[in-house]
């Protein structure tokens, strides 16, 4: 297995990348809960402390700035040995060794050290995707675009992101069409429920000081009832179509064996059941490397479909998948 090969100033130090891995992978698939530290005895005759919670925190964040790139990578070392790959932000092993290569951008420690880390860091994104903690997410996506910008990786994983935000969003929205629902059939109901006015009693006739005929008889005629609208009903929802199943391409063995890498941009139409078809090639670099993969893979993307009034109706889409290392 591969090992992470972190060089700092005046250390020759290597750390297994495997201990990394099967630690992080600990982390992701148990979820149990580490056991609390022991409480150090106290002694006889002191007051007993009000218990308070206390939340374990990371380690200050040196001031980056203003360190050079020795401290940085020293710095960086540490980080990775306390398992601070990706996190707290200012504080974290990909951060300092980001910051090396702003000063030193030829510095082939923090070179080969962010490639040695990325999968891992990649993993932890993934985790906090798959509890929901989207903003850790975004900002772990973040670093990574910036240890490997336009990696094939990174738009996946925030390709994931956007989507869940977008069904956050969606399930926010129709919460609170319900509501509105539920309060105008709260209001309806109460208003027929009310019991109708009662009409005032006609004043009594004043009587007349000399004879005359019987006055007529007044009739008075019931009000003609009052038709109630229906509210109006809500129109139905109106949205893009959006990624259900992404499939990665194969890489080319030709272009493996050569090491070359690229990308590909795809136009495609997505049907009202969400699949894809009549892929077309909108531009490649290099041109016919990557074209069929890249096509096979979209055709087997699935699509929750775009909708036009509650609707489901065919849409066009473009895409860009990326072949990198």
């Amino acid at each position: 297995m591969q090992q992470l090969n972190l060089r700092t100033h005046g250390l020759g130090l290597r750390w297994p990348l495997a201990v990394l891995v099967a630690t992080l992978a600990l982390a992701a698939c148990g979820g149990k809960d580490e056991p609390a530290p022991a409480t150090p005895a106290r002694p006889a005759g002191s007051a007993t402390p009000a218990p308070a919670a206390t939340t374990p925190t990371a380690p200050a964040a040196p001031v980056v700035e203003q360190m050079g790139a020795d401290e940085l990578l020293k710095n960086a070392s540490l980080s990775v040995n306390e398992e601070r790959l990706v996190a707290p932000a200012g504080n974290n092993a990909i951060e300092y060794y980001l910051a090396v290569l702003a000063q030193e951008p030829n510095n082939p420690s923090a070179a080969q050290a962010l490639v040695d880390i990325f999968p891992l860091a990649a993993s932890i994104a993934e985790r906090e995707i798959a509890q929901r903690r989207l903003d850790e997410a975004d900002r772990i996506v973040g670093l990574l675009d910036r240890a490997s910008p336009g990696s094939y990786t990174v738009t996946t994983i925030r390709a994931k992101v956007d989507t869940l935000r977008q069904q956050q969003q969606q399930r926010e929205t129709q919460a609170q069409e319900v509501a509105q629902q539920q309060a105008a059939a709260a209001a309806q109901a109460a208003a027929a429920a009310a019991p109708p006015p009662v009409a005032a009693p006609a004043p009594a006739p004043a009587p007349s000081p000399a004879p005359a005929q019987p006055a007529p008889a007044v009739v008075e005629t019931a009000p003609a009832p009052v038709a109630v609208a229906p509210p109006p009903t809500p129109a139905g929802e109106t949205r893009d179509a959006r990624v259900v199943r992404q499939v990665p391409p194969e890489y080319p063995a030709q272009a493996m064996r050569k090491r070359q890498t690229g990308w590909v941009e795809l136009e495609f139409t997505i049907g009202t059941d969400g699949k894809v078809s009549a892929v077309n090639i909108a531009r490649a670099n290099p041109p016919r490397v990557f074209d069929r993969e890249a096509v096979r893979a979209m055709q087997q993307w699935t699509f929750d479909p775009a909708l036009q009034d509650g609707q489901p109706v065919q849409s066009q889409g473009r895409r860009r998948i990326e072949f990198q290392f």
